[in-house]
């Protein structure tokens, strides 16, 4: 099943003290519910946030197979260089206390001396105690994301495709950026990185970090010295932190290719196009074992949202705190009150 952001009518009492408000509002999920972006899916629970909206200052955690929600107001600990427009949000999993983790990322800026140089803060919010807290200084780290939202989680530990920030390289006032993996532990709010897997790139060369069948993945796109029609399937062994490459795929019928997604049952989802502009997108399945592509047209429906969705298995997990999917109608009334509580927030 893939989760697609989809619009809902909730009921959300938010409690705004952080910034010297002390009121209750009530604002419905309908008037923001189409600038949702999803966060997620671990044990059948979707996270979703607003990015824009509310900057990662709101969590949304959701069931849909029983049709309820649990609201997260997740009070800021604002600092003068925080990149509040940076923030990500990512959804993890802590087995031993069966509690359900939201880890967000705060870009910082630092001081003027260090414009070239930024890093992050990392805060974790525990569902079961309703409670954010850092890690202190061990909560500052070297990584920028790039998506207000979390690439994909496995094991229950949410990963960022980011930019490395090297702290070491600070004495040159040079920082050596590159694209990387960042994942935050859930349960202690570490941070480690994951570097891609060595390879030799060409002007087409392209990596795509994906999730397939509870594994870490990175798809390699155009290998090699020069341009080619194929793709190389690396699988990350965690503890180990070593890259293996399983299967070399192709070559491919396609003049243009976007690689997006993995089912959970293997197949890799593409994105194919002719000519130079990708207007006219059509996807495909890909079988890595085989290396066939077959042609699904049920997948049309969810272009362009590919970043948007996640593979999602149902259950009946209800989150400590979750409430009904309220089905009240819409007034007029209701509608100006909602608007005017929105716009307090943005």
């Amino acid at each position: 099943m893939i989760v697609e952001n989809t619009q809902l009518r909730v009921g959300v009492d938010f409690f705004k003290k952080d910034e010297g408000f002390d009121f209750l509002k009530k604002v419905e999920f309908l008037d923001f519910s189409k600038k949702m972006v999803l966060a997620e899916s671990v044990n059948g629970v979707v996270c979703v946030t607003l990015s824009r909206e509310m900057k990662g200052r709101f969590v949304g955690l959701w069931n849909p197979s029983i049709n309820m929600w649990k609201a997260v107001w997740l009070l800021e600990r604002r600092l003068e260089c925080d990149v509040v427009e940076r923030m990500s949000v990512g959804l993890g999993f802590d087995e031993v206390k069966w509690d359900f983790r939201i880890v967000r990322i705060v870009p910082v800026l630092r001081p003027p001396d260090f414009k070239e140089y930024s890093c992050s803060r990392v805060e974790v919010y525990s569902v079961d105690r309703d409670s954010l807290k850092d890690n202190g200084k061990k909560a500052v780290i070297p990584f920028w994301p790039k998506l207000p939202n979390c690439n994909f989680v496995v094991d229950g530990v949410p990963y960022w495709v980011g930019v490395d920030e090297c702290l070491e390289d600070m004495k040159e006032f040079c920082p050596y950026r590159r694209e990387m993996l960042g994942r935050i532990d859930p349960c202690s709010g570490l941070y480690k990185k994951v570097e891609y897997p060595d390879h030799v790139k060409n002007e087409c060369t392209l990596v795509h970090p994906v999730k397939l069948k509870d594994f870490v993945v990175v798809l390699i796109q155009s290998p090699g010295e020069y341009a080619n029609p194929m793709v190389d399937l690396y699988v990350l062994d965690v503890k180990a932190s070593v890259w293996t490459k399983l299967h070399t795929i192709g070559p491919l019928p396609f003049d243009g290719l976007r690689i997006h997604r993995c089912f959970n049952t293997g197949e890799i989802v593409l994105e194919t196009w002719e000519g130079d502009l990708p207007a006219d997108r059509v996807p495909f399945f890909c079988d890595p074992e085989t290396g066939d592509v077959l042609y699904n047209n049920a997948m049309d429906a969810l272009l362009p949202l590919w970043y948007e969705s996640y593979s999602h298995v149902e259950s009946l997990v209800a989150v400590k705190g979750m409430e009904l999917i309220s089905k009240e109608g819409k007034t007029k009334e209701k509608t100006k009150l909602r608007k005017k509580s929105l716009s307090l927030f943005t």
